[in-house]
């Protein structure tokens, strides 16, 4: 079987690949106790962590075939929108063509939501660029650390305003990313002087389908989309 691997900034995920193309998320576990099977890895990373570096080694002492993927000015005629291609992060650029790749709308705003959240413009095969911003834990842990009577709780209630302190917290924060979605929305109208070219919006990361509950605007959650990307690069 062949693995991919996304090494974000928090978390090391891993997912196999089907000979019909589905992808399935494999734990850590799995992949440790069926590691005679794998025939090839390929991974993207954003940071270097003790968990790849094991993975990794490990491959090298089973001589399993490692392949990184780096970003590049251009995959499948899909344009990469940095000046210099290499601060672009690997992990856009994947969620990107993976996006790209499986949506045939003109537009598309890909949302990437973890330890930080990004988010993404496509016109056809152009990627425009894009923006970056605290993620959801990052945003409220930031504050709670800047501000000492700000606090907190994992058990917050569904309300439109904050009747306490962790809850005016949350969902300032969790508002404030769905307003920056929406926002982005209403620059590719403007940039593009018509209303018919609104984007398709595309949500992955931990906190996609969160963020996406709060949304004011159509828009998809696609958890697999870095996977996608990945998975073009199978030879």
């Amino acid at each position: 079987m062949i693995i991919l691997i996304d090494a974000g900034n928090t978390n090391v995920k891993l997912a196999t690949v089907s000979n019909h193309g589905q992808i399935t998320s494999v734990s850590h576990s799995e992949f440790y106790q069926n590691i005679s099977d794998v025939k090839e890895v390929i991974y993207a990373a954003v940071a270097t962590s003790s968990t790849l570096v094991e993975i990794l080694a490990l491959c090298k002492k089973h001589k399993i075939p490692t392949k990184k993927v780096t970003v590049t000015q251009s995959f499948k005629n899909i344009k990469c929108g940095y000046k210099v291609v290499e601060n672009l992060g690997v992990d856009r650029w994947l969620a990107v063509i993976g996006a790209r790749l499986s949506y045939q709308d003109e537009f598309l705003l890909i949302v990437d939501a973890g330890t930080a959240i990004t988010l993404d413009v496509c016109s056809e095969n152009h990627h425009l660029g894009g923006w970056i911003a605290p993620g959801l834990s990052l945003m409220q842990s930031s504050i709670v650390e800047k501000a000492p009577g700000v606090f907190i709780d994992s058990d917050i209630n569904a309300e439109v305003f904050g009747t306490n302190t962790p809850s005016a917290l949350f969902h300032g924060c969790v508002n404030s990313l769905a307003g920056m979605i929406e926002r982005a929305q209403k620059s590719v109208v403007l940039v593009n002087d018509t209303d018919e070219k609104a984007a398709k919006i595309i949500l992955t990361g931990g906190d996609a389908s969160l963020i996406n509950k709060y949304l004011a605007l159509p828009s998809e959650v696609n958890i697999d989309l870095v996977f996608i990307g990945l998975k073009q690069f199978i030879e």
